[in-house]
Order: C-alpha cells, then sequence, then structure tokens
C-alpha cells in the first residue's frame, strides 16, 4: 500500500503541470480553473433552486432530481472526506481555490468536483434528449474536469479515480434507488412557486 501510494504522489506530482500560477501554461491553467468554476457546487445548487421556482411545474421533474443528486453528491463527499482526511497536494495553491466549507479546503480525498462532474454529465446525458454532438460536449466537459485536478495540483490521481466511481454510484443510485416521480416533483414545485408568489 505503501509502494502505490508512492507511486500516486508522484505521478500526480509530474502531471501537475498547472498547479503554480506561474507556469508557462498559463492559458491552459486559466482554462482548468474555468473547468473547477463550472463544477462548483454553489452554481449548481443555484441553478436547480432557480430552476424549481421558475419553470413549470410540469418541467421541474429533471431539477428536483437533481437537487436531490447534488444534496447527496455533497453529503457524500464531504463525509468521506472527514473519514479518510486526507490533506491536500503539498504544491496545491489554496490562495486561488474557491471552497464551500472548511473542509473541503483541507481534505483531498475524494475529488469533489469529479464526483459532480460524473454524477451531472451522467444525468444529463440519461435525462435529456441531447443531440449526439451535445453529447460528446458534455462527455468532454465532465472528463475535462475530472483531469484538470490534477493538473491543478488540487488532488491526486487516485482521489479523481475514487472520485469517478463514486460519481457514477451517486447517477446510479439517484436512478434506481432514490428516483424522485414526477407527481412528487410536481407538487414540490408548485409548493415552492405558490410560496414564491405570495412573497
Amino acid at each position: 500500500m505503501d509502494y502505490l501510494l508512492k507511486q500516486d504522489k508522484f505521478i500526480s506530482r509530474q502531471l501537475a503541470i498547472c498547479a503554480d500560477p506561474t507556469t508557462p501554461w498559463k492559458y491552459l491553467r486559466l482554462c482548468f480553473r474555468l473547468l473547477e468554476l463550472s463544477f462548483h457546487g454553489i452554481p449548481w445548487l443555484i441553478y436547480a433552486i432557480v430552476a424549481i421556482f421558475m419553470v413549470e411545474a410540469e418541467r421541474t421533474s429533471y431539477y428536483v432530481n437533481l437537487l436531490a443528486a447534488l444534496i447527496l453528491d455533497l453529503l457524500v463527499s464531504l463525509v468521506v472526506k472527514v473519514t479518510v482526511r486526507r490533506p491536500r497536494p503539498s504544491y496545491h495553491h489554496s490562495k486561488d481555490f474557491l471552497v464551500s466549507v472548511k473542509i473541503d479546503k483541507k481534505f483531498s480525498f475524494p475529488s469533489g468536483h469529479t464526483t459532480r462532474a460524473i454524477m451531472c454529465g451522467c444525468l444529463l446525458l440519461y435525462s435529456l434528449e441531447l443531440s449526439f454532438s451535445s453529447q460528446i460536449l458534455v462527455l468532454t466537459w465532465s472528463i475535462s474536469t475530472a483531469v484538470s485536478r490534477v493538473m491543478l495540483g488540487r488532488h491526486y490521481v487516485t482521489d479523481v479515480i475514487a472520485g469517478s466511481i463514486f460519481g457514477f454510484l451517486q447517477f446510479y443510485a439517484m436512478v434506481h434507488y432514490l428516483h424522485i416521480d414526477a407527481s412528487t416533483c410536481q407538487s414540490i414545485a408548485k409548493h415552492c412557486q405558490s410560496l414564491l408568489s405570495r412573497s
């Protein structure tokens, strides 16, 4: 196990070409930072909540289930991080790292951005009728985000691999075991929208 962890750290360090803000790969680093922001938890939560309040009740099934999936993702990620307590790489630059909670800034395993990228990517592909080019775009977006976590020096390779597994398992759980049916989603949306109209 010690040998594998050493190899993980060595490989991760070699791949982290964009960890230093002064890297000659500054444009690539900027792209990775934008990917980092695109799968930050807060914008996704805001997106799902606003959609539940704003779209027609008949169209809210996807958004209610997305919100449930995001909450599940945050809970799983935080519980595992607190349990494993693996420190982030020593070369990780925390000053330009946007985090929601202190635990997320301190611990590395698993990669929360990766769990979210894989889970949301799978949900998008599963729930929406996308063209082939759009499917490729979603896949590229999700996978590129996962890769960027190592190249930015935020995580080790095993953090990202574990994050990918957790993300897919969360997607599977939401689709097969935790899915909220359309009628319940509509009831939730109508209640939320009625609260908004009263305020």
